[in-house]
């Protein structure tokens, strides 16, 4: 599918207390899994990237998708807001729930998105394109067009703000250079890999790494010593390379935990110490 060049605008809002509010990732053509259609799992991703605490309540789509927040909605400093066509699919693929569900689809032909607040004062407005000099990857790998600052600084509208990201299914929630990819892949690493994690034992948080040889759909998850699963690291479609995820225990008692790291036929597993 092609996305149209347009002639592209982008509205900074006028409203000072909002003006940390940055359009992040833009996930418009995922992968379908299995018979369910790739539509299912689209995603818009935005960060508070200011100091203070944004209030939202009554901001809605004016162009594009359809959504309103909801009174006395608000996004935290540094905190992401993911809103996904379809919250039941979102969460089955990345392993939480979305802030919201939109109507409509994000149009792959090309269209803009544009967010107002409550007073009808334009937050933002800008359209994509999967041209050169545009990410093309995002239009049929089913990765995703994602920030390349994570300070949101740039022009949404042009096409050097935005990169491709590194992981099959983008990186709602977090930060690109977060979400566990590691750009020195060794192409000779040719196996999976769930290495031991580090520290262990731990308190609070550890890191756990893998190795994927190949674009792969993997899942990375914690059970406790009774086989109940307290805590998805990972779902989704990964490219090939070294990924390191982490695991805050804080909720969660001292005990023996396992790690379970599940890819195409096969699965491993490694015991986890938490020790408070």
């Amino acid at each position: 599918m092609t996305l149209s060049p347009s002639n592209f605008l982008f509205v900074l809002n006028t409203n000072q207390k909002l003006e940390g509010l940055r359009v992040t990732e833009v996930h418009y053509n995922p992968l379908e899994d299995g018979d369910i259609s790739g539509n299912e799992f689209e995603f818009l991703e935005m960060k508070n990237v200011g100091v203070s605490t944004l209030p939202l309540s009554g901001a809605h789509f004016v162009q594009g998708i359809e959504y309103c927040f909801p009174n006395g909605f608000s996004v935290a400093s540094k905190d992401f807001i993911v809103l996904a066509s379809n919250k039941g699919m979102f969460q089955k693929r990345y392993g939480f729930e979305p802030t919201g569900e939109y109507n409509r689809q994000l149009d792959n032909d090309g269209e803009r998105l544009t967010l107002v607040d409550l007073s009808g004062d334009t937050l933002f407005t800008f359209r994509y394109d999967d041209k050169t000099p545009w990410p093309e990857e995002p239009d049929n790998t089913g990765q995703s067009l994602v920030v390349r600052d994570a300070t949101g600084v740039g022009d949404p509208d042009l096409p050097e703000y935005w990169t491709v990201s590194t992981r099959i299914g983008g990186s709602p929630g977090t930060d690109e250079s977060q979400s566990g990819a590691n750009e020195e892949y060794d192409p000779l690493l040719r196996s999976f890999v769930l290495e031991q994690n580090y520290p262990n034992p731990f308190n609070p948080s550890t890191e756990i790494r893998i190795v994927i040889p190949c674009t792969s759909f993997i899942s990375v998850k914690i059970f406790d010593i009774l086989g109940r699963e307290v805590e998805t690291l990972a779902r989704g479609r990964f490219v090939g390379g070294k990924h390191t995820f982490r695991w805050n225990s804080d909720t969660h008692p001292t005990g023996l935990y396992f790690c379970r790291f599940e890819f195409p036929d096969g699965r491993m597993t490694r015991k986890l110490m938490v020790y408070k």
